[in-house]
Parts: C-alpha cells; structure tokens; sequence
C-alpha cells in the first residue's frame, strides 16, 4: 500500500491487485450516507478497532477508482484477511483528515 501525498490517491492491494482510491467529496457524502454516521466517527471507529466490516467495505467501495460491486469487494475482502485490509483504510482517513500536500507553482 502507497499513498500519494500530492494527489492523495492511496494504492490498494486486494486478492492480489492493485487498486487506486481516491476520496472526493462526493464519495464522502456516499459514505456518511450508507454508513449513517459521520466520516469522522468512521476514522475514530478505525483507530479503536471497533469498525464495522460493512463501513470497511462502504469505505473501500466509494473510494475506489474502478467500478467493482460489493459482493465482489466483500470476497476480496476476505481473501485478503481484514489485518491486511484495514492498513488501506487508515491510509485513506489519514488522506481525508489531513488533506493532501500542496505544491507551490
């Protein structure tokens, strides 16, 4: 897993792919939406350990620059294991909470 401080894109592999996840805001509002609680309760909830499989998999799934379905990331998911998943979605709430570096011109 690699994170891009300048575009704030996370590099993900899952079941032996590598995928991109980008937050936007409209993925945000996606999350919050079916998640049904703030982005900031999902990064908390991360850190403690306490989160859902299911808000892994929303997190995941909105970020995602490619279209895949959630049945589809739900197995990736367990092939991967969730102690090999979970350092993608600190990655990206460490992008969401602090932002992404911005270069001077």
């Amino acid at each position: 897993m690699t994170v891009s401080n300048i575009s704030g894109e996370v590099l993900c592999t899952l079941n032996g792919k590598d995928y991109v996840l980008k937050p936007t805001f409209g993925a945000l509002m996606r999350i919050e939406l079916k998640a049904d609680c703030s982005v900031l309760t999902l990064a908390a909830q991360a850190l403690e350990g306490t989160l859902q499989v299911s808000h892994i998999a929303t997190i995941l799934k909105f970020c995602m620059t490619e279209d895949i379905t959630e049945e589809e990331l739900g197995e990736m998911i367990l092939l991967e294991g969730l102690v090999n998943t979970l350092p993608c979605v600190h990655a990206l709430m460490r992008v969401i909470l602090e932002g992404t570096l911005k270069l001077d011109d």
